[in-house]
């Protein structure tokens, strides 16, 4: 067998085969087989077929197409097989095998039926790069392909050879999105012309892309001392300075270049640096374990798929408070506005004045309620740790509370209606007890799956009014005000006991809320579908 290309190209009229004056001098031989290929023809006969005269010096062969008003030939040596490449496979030809000895035809074979070659496959897998004003197109080669066209939005935007896979767009205008394509052209032989032209094509799947640069340097950066940290916050960046892509990360920096660790990881820990919208309305990271001896500056950088953008302005001099209690009325200055800001973010208020007054000293009275600690109102060594420890992630949600939740910590017993990335409710909550099995608050994020409130007359005072006219567990046989089931059963709701007792006592695997007006507002504005996570 013998594989010929376009190249190997033999005109019928060639000198080196000899064509009889009469076709009448010979008896037609069988036609010969014809199997269609990617852009190509694989043409095989039987010499010894007994319609072939014996050879009388050497025999070779040649294989002709023909179409209407046009015919060339192949030369096949002395092979009883051809393939021949680069055909157009929009086209039907009829291959014919003519026998020669010694350069003299004596034998021509029946003209086969038409044979149309295969069109090449689509390119495969099509991966498209965004870069700073240009995109980066690449796909796997196809096989019989004569070349590539890559169309950006319906439009021819540039070709390449057989050989070359890779096209590289540019003169973008970063942010905008583009959709491409790569088409598999076949290279063949015009028919007339006997030049390589563009055949049949076969398209790959659209891939859309944006091209991108990294992103500006954030603005707006602030720091406010804080119990040995500092809490910074800068502007969220604009879609307009994102380079194209979205920010997905801010990294901060100490100093001039030391870039602190991710948040979770090593000596700073915990903090945020998550994508505007993640705390609130801007993006904030909290910095631990900073000396009160000590004045720092921080800088922060956005961060893109494209990379990071140069640094920030640098804050003014912060100088982390040391914050020794014990704290009680009276008190003033960073230390107590230190306090107040880890009450604010243990759901207890947003009272922050730098001054320990009685809505303070209610804040703490409520939070060692909470905590089955003696409410005195005074924040002694026990309060203060208990405070730092439930409050470590001040200023920050998990991500998975993002944008729209029931953001529900067990650590800080609260639940946190969030909106667009912002606490808009916060209500104290109680859970099923650890320790015994079944009854736990299962963990996890999960979603509202219906919803079952009261009808009028149900008194938050009164059980008997919530048993007749409100959500009644089937298991229990308690009521459930309000219920925004979640998990089988698991139910946010407002509770009875909870609001009698307080956390003296658990739930059985509920959510409960003792704040009967909290939680119907929570009821009204929490559609079935929103997510519900709840975490330590």
């Amino acid at each position: 067998m013998v594989w010929v290309g376009a190249a190997a190209l033999v005109v019928s009229t060639s000198a080196a085969l000899t064509v009889p004056a009469s076709a009448d001098t010979f008896s037609p031989a069988p036609a010969p087989t014809v199997t269609p290929g990617v852009t190509s023809l694989m043409v095989e006969w039987d010499p010894a077929d007994p319609a072939y005269p014996a050879p009388v010096g050497t025999r070779t062969y040649s294989v002709e197409l023909s179409l209407p008003k046009w015919h060339r030939q192949w030369n096949a040596g002395g092979d009883s097989s051809l393939a021949i490449t680069g055909l157009n496979p929009a086209t039907a030809f009829v291959a014919t095998v003519h026998a020669f000895d010694d350069g003299t035809e004596v034998m021509t074979s029946v003209p086969s039926t038409p044979v149309q070659p295969v069109v090449p496959a689509a390119p495969a897998k099509v991966s498209v790069v965004p870069g700073n004003k240009r995109v980066t197109v690449s796909w796997a080669a196809s096989a019989g392909a004569g070349g590539y066209v890559v169309f950006r939005d319906g439009a021819q935007v540039g070709t390449t050879s057989r050989r070359v896979a890779t096209f590289v767009d540019t003169g973008l205008t970063n942010g905008i999105v583009h959709r491409y394509r790569v088409v598999a052209k076949s290279g063949f032989f015009h028919p007339r012309r006997g030049v390589a032209t563009s055949g049949s094509t076969a398209s790959s799947p659209r891939s859309f892309v944006r091209p991108a640069t990294t992103p500006k340097a954030p603005t707006g950066l602030t720091g406010i001392a804080n119990d040995r940290s500092a809490l910074l916050r800068w502007t969220a960046t604009p879609a307009a300075d994102n380079g194209g892509q979205a920010v997905t990360n801010y990294v901060v920096v100490l100093g001039n270049s030391r870039v602190l660790p991710s948040c979770r990881s090593g000596f700073f820990d915990p903090c945020s640096s998550l994508p505007p919208g993640a705390t609130a309305t801007w993006p904030s990271r909290l910095v631990l374990n900073l000396g009160p001896e000590n004045a720092y500056r921080f800088r922060v950088r956005a961060e893109n798929v494209m990379g990071q953008s140069g640094n920030s302005g640098r804050t003014e001099p912060i100088r982390p408070t040391a914050v020794i209690p014990p704290f009680s009325m009276g008190m003033r200055g960073r230390s107590i506005t230190a306090l107040q800001q880890r009450l604010m973010w243990a759901g207890l208020g947003d009272h922050v004045t730098g001054v320990f007054d009685s809505e303070t000293r209610s804040q703490v009275r409520h939070l060692q309620g909470k905590f089955l600690y003696d409410q005195t109102g005074v924040v002694g060594p026990g309060t203060w740790s208990l405070l730092n420890r439930i409050t470590r992630d001040k200023g920050v949600l998990p991500p998975s509370c993002l944008p729209d939740s029931l953001c529900i910590s067990k650590t800080q017993r609260i639940l946190r209606k969030v909106v667009d990335g912002v606490v808009v409710r916060t209500v104290d909550a109680r859970f099923g007890p650890e320790d015994q099995e079944g009854l736990a608050t299962a963990e996890g994020l999960f979603s509202v799956d219906y919803k079952d409130g009261c009808s009028d007359g149900a008194t938050p005072s009164s059980y008997e009014s919530l048993m007749a006219h409100c959500h009644v567990s089937t298991e229990y046989k308690t009521p459930m005000p309000w219920s925004l089931f979640f998990n089988g059963g698991q139910a946010v709701h407002y509770s009875y006991y909870f609001n009698q007792d307080g956390y003296w006592g658990n739930s059985h695997g509920c959510v409960n809320v003792r704040d009967w007006d909290g939680v119907y507002w929570i009821y009204q504005n929490t559609p079935v579908g929103t997510p519900v996570y709840v975490y330590w």
